[in-house]
């Protein structure tokens, strides 16, 4: 099925809602573009809408427990190395530090630090942009990610969007919101600002609703995103 909400749908409806339909525009093509950008990566990061189970692998290195997580990714669901086998549980530092495993059999018992073996769990919030790997790999492996990612960007109103067509339809008022707000433009209005911030929020609500079926916990990955709020 084609894609009902196009960038080119999107703009058209904003230019409509702001009445900036007639050259030369208030608002430039480039502001439009960023604004759109801006909502639906915020979107995306509130709602966790957008889900890859296959595209994003990364490469383990033996006796290194470090990696690097592709900066599309902002939820990781689980892990899952290709060669052995193993699904991989995300996990916090806190929660990681208060829980040892059994690589033998359970008959030893030892901290996450220093034991070597095949990774059982994926530590994600002890440094930005990257993971931890725990037992400490011992073999090389391809490690692929059930994860929750940010749109790709949007730079130009040619674009394609890859938020999901149901999800775009509410990203008006995501970029109505920023240009009502802004105060040193002709386009400033307190009073749309407010709606249309609150037509967003029940937006991001129902968006909340429908996708996120598990707990955001342990597998949020931070990056250093200037665009998202």
């Amino acid at each position: 099925m084609a894609d009902y909400y196009t960038a080119e749908k999107i703009v058209t409806i904003i230019r409509s809602k702001l009445a900036d339909t007639v050259e030369p525009y208030l608002l430039s093509d480039d502001d439009l573009v960023h604004y759109i950008d801006e909502a639906q990566r915020e979107y995306a990061e509130r709602t966790l809408c957008m889900r890859d189970a296959t595209t994003y692998t990364v490469s383990v290195t033996a006796d290194d427990p470090w990696i690097t997580v592709d900066p599309r990714i902002l939820h990781i669901r689980e892990g899952y190395l290709q060669t052995s086998r193993r699904t991989l549980k995300p996990i916090t530092l806190s929660r990681m530090s208060g829980e040892l495993f059994s690589p033998d059999y359970g008959q030893l018992r030892v901290g996450w630090r220093t034991t070597t073996g095949t990774p059982e769990y994926m530590i994600t919030d002890i440094q930005e942009g990257a993971i931890r790997l725990a037992p400490i790999p011992v073999a090389s492996e391809t490690l692929e990610f059930v994860a929750s990612l940010y749109p790709a960007d949007f730079t130009d109103v040619d674009d394609a969007l890859t938020l999901p067509d149901r999800d775009r339809r509410d990203l008006p008022y995501g970029v109505l919101m920023r240009v009502y707000g802004m105060q040193d433009s002709e386009l400033f209005d307190p009073q749309a600002e407010a709606k249309n911030r609150s037509l967003w929020e029940l937006a991001i609500s129902r968006g909340v609703e429908r996708h996120q079926k598990f707990s955001r916990g342990a597998g949020n990955v931070r990056f250093n995103n200037t665009g998202v709020w």
